[in-house]
């Protein structure tokens, strides 16, 4: 075994094994990290290094083949439904191991604010990455909440369990006017954020519906007046993911509040590599379903009861 072959099983016995970071082992080896991400990729390449995912969900049932199958999911997974409280509380806790098995050094994260992901971040592990970013997905204030602090909060977790650098998004969920987006989207500051939204490795979010178990905070935080509900009503709207509304086929096409919503638009988050949804409650059946058919996801976490009603929407007839 040659001093190359000695260095990068060395790497990768302190990469895999003792979590040390790449800056660390840069140190250590006294050479770039560049170079410790070639030995490293150099011991996989030589069969030294074998990964194994195991997954925390067990067997696919035949639900949750089925939608895998129909939507070409990368991943499905679910826990029991049981309390509202009781089942957002397991799904966070499940999605929380999975997403740190995706997240690795150098990604960027988009995050979506809301009651499930909030819960998502408070469950994470920490688990020391370098040169990640997690970047909010979407604005957060509102008339009675001007600050966002609850995505605000979303970001600090993470970014306090990954050691990563944390980028909130400071404008509202919805502006009053299109033309004002427009125009603040062009300043710098926005626009890097805006860049980095539509430049992430893995986006993390939620459905939003209106008779979800579990209330989107989109529609019961203020953030939409009787008048804008009643248009989204009219304009056949099922769901929205960061605030980015949509229809029961999964289209957003001609519908007047996105024109107004800070969201990254759902053609740019379906060109992010993976889309991890967590979504709990019967309620999201219809918005989860449209979501999927829209393409807009590709790891899903539930619960039995929503995989259940999407199945049913399945079966009803095409979506």
């Amino acid at each position: 075994m040659g001093e190359r072959d000695r260095m990068a099983l060395h790497a990768a016995q302190r990469y895999y094994l003792q979590q040390v970071s790449t800056p660390e082992l840069a140190e250590e080896l006294s050479v770039s990290r560049s170079t410790v991400s070639r030995l490293i990729a150099h011991a996989r390449a030589m069969g030294w290094v074998h990964i194994e995912v195991r997954s925390p969900f067990g067997l696919l049932s035949a639900v949750e083949q089925q939608i895998q199958r129909r939507y070409g999911l990368a991943h499905v997974g679910s826990v029991a439904s049981t309390t509202p409280a009781d089942t957002l509380a397991a799904a966070a806790g499940a999605a929380a191991t999975f997403l740190n098995g995706l997240v690795h050094d150098g990604m960027t994260v988009a995050v979506a604010w809301g009651t499930t992901t909030d819960a998502v971040s408070r469950a994470v592990q920490p688990r020391p990455l370098s040169g990640t970013t997690v970047v909010q997905l979407n604005g957060g204030g509102s008339v009675n909440d001007a600050g966002g602090s609850f995505a605000v909060d979303i970001i600090a977790n993470l970014a306090k369990a990954w050691g990563a650098r944390g980028d909130v998004f400071p404008v509202p969920a919805f502006f009053d006017h299109a033309e004002t987006r427009e125009m603040l989207w062009r300043e710098r500051s926005i626009r890097r954020l805006v860049d980095a939204q539509a430049s992430a490795d893995l986006a993390l979010f939620s459905v939003g519906a209106v008779r979800a178990d579990v209330p989107s905070q989109v529609h019961v935080g203020g953030h939409l007046s009787p008048n804008d509900l009643h248009r989204l009503h009219r304009a056949g709207v099922v769901g929205d993911i960061a605030t980015v509304f949509y229809r029961s086929n999964g289209s957003t096409t001609d519908i007047e509040m996105n024109s107004r919503a800070s969201g990254l638009p759902l053609e740019e988050l379906r060109k992010v590599k993976y889309r991890l949804c967590v979504a709990v409650g019967a309620g999201k059946a219809e918005a989860l379903a449209a979501a999927l058919a829209g393409g807009y996801v590709t790891h899903l976490l539930a619960d039995h009861e929503l995989l259940a009603g999407v199945a049913r929407i399945m079966d009803a007839g095409p979506v």
